[in-house]
């Protein structure tokens, strides 16, 4: 019943933004795309981006366009549920504080006005649409598998270019596009981060440390919020290390304390939801002590990339 409560809300949704016109591509980033089956330059028409092969790939209506080739897999990308989970809880602002300090860190070394800046696995934005308040004229491009998180993601600001694209598959632009790259808790290749960097560029990337919500995951078992492995640095600077220098690694922790809404939202909004079932998370969160107090951990890895 919640589900398609959720379903027909979210279509009532999509039936208003269908009736507005097609948002056209921003030309600055426009230039920067390319096909991803051929990987020549693309134009926009009417309806589409068209490449010079014929290949062609919709604009939606609800502000994004797919960039995937025909083999593509989705079966990984955020579903519906997920993404209310997500944007409910973003819309608490616990992670605030982080988000600000990695708007800060952005803003310090990209230019001042006409940066742009890719966010590879934005999600919903919530992120992206920091950076916009903290960097006028800047410019961001959303990466993610999932339409449904970039629906709401360009929702959140008219600088915000929505790209549904694979990053395992390489994405659909050109090489040396961005001034920076952002990557928060989200999948990283490292080797096409280099390429669409521009040398002397930088790629921000937040790895969760073994304390980041640990209250929360040892006073309910069923409770797994992604992987905490200690090697997680070791790993990260081991694949990133070809190609960019690292500056500097900084751990940013805070105190939080949730409602129980919010426990539920920020396990049911990632890769756990595959694997839990809802009501039992409930339960268990039912059991927790009052207030549910957890610390916020997480590396803020600053890399340059290599001239």
């Amino acid at each position: 019943m919640r589900t398609a409560l959720r379903a027909y809300l979210w279509s009532q949704t999509c039936g208003i933004l269908e009736r507005m016109p097609i948002k056209k591509v921003n030309t600055e980033v426009l230039a920067l795309l390319r096909c991803p089956i051929c990987q020549s330059e693309l134009h926009e028409d009417a309806l589409a981006l068209v490449c010079e092969n014929n290949h062609s790939f919709d604009r939606s209506k609800l502000g994004y366009v797919t960039l995937l080739s025909g083999d593509a897999i989705q079966n990984t990308a955020d579903n519906l549920d997920m993404v209310f989970c997500r944007q409910r809880f973003h819309t608490r602002n616990y992670y605030k504080p982080f988000a600000q300090k990695l708007a800060d860190e952005v803003a310090a070394v990209v230019p001042s006005t006409g940066a742009i800046v890719a966010d590879i696995g934005a999600g919903t934005g919530y992120y992206s649409a920091v950076l916009t308040r903290a960097i006028p004229g800047i410019e961001i491009v959303d990466f993610d598998l999932s339409k449904r998180a970039l629906q709401r993601a360009v929702q959140l600001s008219s600088v915000i270019t929505a790209i549904v694209a694979d990053t395992w598959a390489g994405l659909p632009v050109k090489d040396e596009a961005f001034d920076a790259l952002i990557n928060v808790f989200a999948p990283r290749n490292a080797e096409d981060f280099a390429r669409i960097v521009k040398p002397g560029g930088y790629v921000f990337v937040s790895t969760p440390t073994p304390k980041h919500l640990l209250e929360i995951r040892e006073a309910a078992h069923l409770i797994r919020i992604g992987r905490q492995d200690s090697d997680k640095k070791a790993d990260l600077r081991e694949k990133m290390i070809p190609y960019f220098d690292l500056v500097k690694t900084e751990t940013i922790e805070f105190p939080l304390a949730f409602d129980e809404r919010s426990v539920y939202d920020l396990v049911m909004m990632g890769p756990n939801a595959y694997h839990t079932d809802g009501d039992e998370l409930l339960h268990v969160i039912g059991e927790l002590q009052r207030p549910i107090e957890a610390t916020f951990s997480v590396d803020l890895h600053t890399y340059r990339k290599q001239i």
